[in-house]
């Protein structure tokens, strides 16, 4: 099944779940940090 997909779109789903768990780690730690700060 995984044959009839280009290797682009594999490369491309992987950046962008790459890129979403960056995102999602540092809104993370940001959020941790402001909590830490102020409450």
């Amino acid at each position: 099944m995984l044959d009839n997909i280009p290797n682009s779109e594999i490369e491309s789903a992987n950046i962008a779940l790459t890129l979403a768990i960056t995102v999602f780690m540092k809104n993370m730690s940001v959020t941790q940090w402001f909590h830490g700060d102020f409450l």
